[in-house]
């Protein structure tokens, strides 16, 4: 895995907890047998792909609205 900038990661979200709920649930999601958005590197794992979408901007963060 090349070097990720943490502040180009941190633009993508809003705080650090949301990335890792992000990346956790992506890599989850590559585990699972679905396709990665990018190129996949034969000796990437799950989370540095999850990480790479991320910072290519695949993946974005949307916050649900609150029903009362």
């Amino acid at each position: 895995m090349g070097y990720l900038k943490m502040k180009t990661l941190l633009e993508r979200t809003s705080t650090r907890f949301r990335l890792v709920i992000m990346v956790a649930q992506r890599a989850r999601q590559l585990t699972s047998s679905s396709n990665p958005m990018g190129s996949k590197m034969e000796n990437d794992k799950a989370i540095d792909q999850a990480l790479h979408e991320i910072e290519d901007g695949k993946i974005e963060y949307k916050e649900l609205k609150k029903i009362k």
